[in-house]
C-alpha cells in the first residue's frame, strides 16, 4: 500500500495519516494532527487536502 501511495505522489505525512487511519472510525482534526505532530499547521492542512 505504501508503494502505491508513493506512486500517487502523496507526501510522507499524508501516507502516514492515511495508513494509521485506514479502517478506523472517523477522527477529529486534532486526532489526525496527533498522528503527525511534527508537521506544521500548513503542512498538515496540505496533507488533508491531498487526502480529499
Amino acid at each position: 500500500m505504501d508503494d502505491f501511495l508513493r506512486k500517487l505522489q502523496f507526501s510522507e505525512y499524508s501516507i502516514e495519516i492515511y495508513l494509521k487511519s485506514l479502517g478506523k472510525f472517523t477522527r477529529s482534526y486534532y486526532e489526525l494532527y496527533s498522528i503527525v505532530p511534527k508537521a506544521s499547521e500548513e503542512e498538515f492542512n496540505n496533507c488533508l487536502n491531498e487526502l480529499k
